[in-house]
C-alpha cells in the first residue's frame, strides 16, 4: 500500500553541517575512509588515486571492519 512506502533521501543537512571559513593551515590534510573494508567500496581506487596525488602534507586514514568472508583489499604501491 502506498500509505507504507516512504523516501529516505540519503544526503547531509547543511544546516548542520557546513564549510569553514578559513582553516589551520600548518595542519596535515586529512582524508577519511570510515566503512566496511571490501572490494565492493571501491577503496583499491580511492588508494591508487591518493597516490598519484601526491599531496604534500596529507594522510589517508582508513577506519571499519573487513567484511566477513571477502579477502581484503590490497595496494602496494603506496610510498
Amino acid at each position: 500500500p502506498e500509505q507504507r512506502i516512504f523516501t529516505v533521501n540519503l544526503g547531509v543537512n547543511h544546516r548542520n553541517f557546513y564549510s569553514k571559513s578559513s582553516y589551520y593551515r600548518k595542519a596535515k590534510f586529512r582524508f577519511l575512509f570510515v566503512g566496511t573494508i571490501t572490494r565492493r567500496k571501491g577503496l583499491d581506487i580511492l588508494l591508487k588515486a591518493f597516490k598519484e596525488l601526491n599531496l604534500p602534507d596529507s594522510e589517508l586514514v582508513i577506519v571499519g571492519p573487513m567484511a566477513d568472508g571477502q579477502a581484503p583489499v590490497s595496494y602496494t604501491h603506496l610510498t
